[in-house]
């Protein structure tokens, strides 16, 4: 008969574990689920750059207008790629704030 209380007492614990269990995957599931869907919309996020940075080109002696061109080009892709970078970190920095 003792043998029958304590089994029951262990399937009883056994059942409650179960249920906490249970109750915590479905609270870290909602959780998981909210953050995904704040990982989601901070990547369909559309980002504009504006760059207003005045360049100067001394083409040297010689140099065709395709050559001047290209050191432009480099310029601005340099210094978007720098905007872009700094734009980067601040999203970083939003997304820690977010995650305390």
């Amino acid at each position: 008969e003792e043998k029958k209380t304590v089994a029951g007492k262990i399937n009883q614990r056994t059942q409650q574990r179960r249920a906490q269990i249970q109750e915590t995957q479905a609270v870290n599931a909602k959780q998981i689920e909210k953050r995904l869907q704040q990982i989601n919309q901070q990547k369909n996020m559309n980002v504009t750059t504006h760059l207003n940075a005045p360049i100067t080109i001394n083409a040297a002696p010689g140099m065709s207008a395709e050559e001047v061109t290209q050191q432009v080009k480099d310029a601005l892709e340099e210094r978007e790629q720098e905007a872009e970078a700094r734009h980067r970190g601040a999203l970083y920095d939003m997304d820690m704030a977010a995650a305390l």
